[in-house]
């Protein structure tokens, strides 16, 4: 049993030394080591049961007492190997997460920087072509439906309405903006509107 030990020490060791190549040293020595101890504590065991007689109680899982079965080289390679793909998968997710919750940020940022193009371009034309800027917030509710503008943009769309000398229609929009939004600070600079 010491030279079954003795073997699966070495076989570690030399899976050890060619795996830190591709993967990270520190971290594959550390769970070589975990798996040297293992396999270590599994021998002793099996060894001390052989000594005193007693049939040897299973102290790992049914998988683990499968692989201390086969020679230590086919032990300390699927160890290593197992090792190393877990490695590797703890160390890709948190870099995906990052990359995909960065490009959201972006993409947000984006959106944002659009709708304020958007509307800033239709209280513009309230003044001179309030036509222009009903266009402008009707093709801002086609593209962001429920952007964070929205509230602005019901605004502008009244203004333009009673600008264009269309009261009925700025009425209705703003009591639907009433509806919609009854907590909102815009409620009063639309009353002023219909309301004059």
């Amino acid at each position: 049993m010491a030279r079954v030990a003795s073997g699966v020490v070495e076989g570690i060791g030399s899976a050890g030394v060619s795996g830190a190549g591709s993967v990270g040293a520190g971290a594959v020595d550390g769970k070589i080591a975990a798996g040297v101890v293992g396999v270590g504590i599994l021998v002793g065991g099996l060894w001390l049961a052989a000594r005193s007689g007693e049939p040897a109680e299973p102290t790992v899982e049914p998988a683990a007492a499968t692989q201390s079965a086969q020679p230590p080289a086919v032990v300390a390679s699927g160890v290593a190997s197992t090792m190393a793909s877990e490695t590797a998968k703890v160390e890709v997710v948190p870099v995906s997460r990052t990359v995909a919750s960065s490009a959201e940020g972006m993409s947000a940022a984006s959106s944002l920087a659009e709708e304020h193009r958007l509307l800033r371009a239709a209280r513009s034309a309230l003044a001179g072509a309030p036509d222009r800027a009903l266009a402008l917030t009707r093709e801002h509710e086609r593209r962001f439906p429920r952007g964070v503008l929205a509230q602005e943009r019901e605004v502008i769309a009244i203004q333009a309405l009673a600008a264009m000398g269309e009261g009925e229609a700025a009425r209705k929009k703003a009591d639907g903006f009433d509806e919609k939004y009854p907590d909102s600070p815009h409620r009063r600079g639309v009353g002023e509107v219909v309301d004059p």
